[in-house]
């Protein structure tokens, strides 16, 4: 969210409008609530997959560099928790860029793309 802010396109008001012209896009919302809906990853995919472009997630090295600054990555972690992150300008030793992401300690510029189970990359 503060990452797009940063570009002027502000994600909270877009999913939280969106929920209201489109509610089937999004299941998991019962009563829409400006202040949260845009945090679950289950509405930010719902919200790309109709807006953005789908990636593919498959880490083949070859085609390390289709993967570009400014995607928005999202996994399964261990127990079922999803997780969300954008890819950075840096770049790993396979050509792989890093993700920026908040696990819980603040946002960190990471090595984590492989590190959980991809389920979604949009541009």
């Amino acid at each position: 969210i503060r990452a797009l802010r940063s570009q002027r396109f502000d994600l909270q008001r877009a999913i939280f409008e969106d929920a209201g012209a489109h509610p089937g896009r999004y299941p998991r919302i019962k009563s829409r609530d400006s202040s949260i809906d845009h945090r679950r990853c289950p509405n930010l995919i719902a919200y790309f997959s109709a807006y953005a472009q789908r990636k593919s997630i498959e880490l083949n090295p070859k085609q390390a560099k289709d993967w570009l600054p400014g995607d928005i990555v999202f996994w399964k972690l261990p127990f079922g928790k999803d997780h969300v992150g954008m890819l950075s300008f840096g770049r790993n030793a396979d050509g792989f860029p890093l993700v920026i992401h908040n696990i819980g300690n603040g946002p960190q510029e990471e090595d984590v793309l492989g590190s959980w189970t991809l389920v979604g990359r949009f541009r």
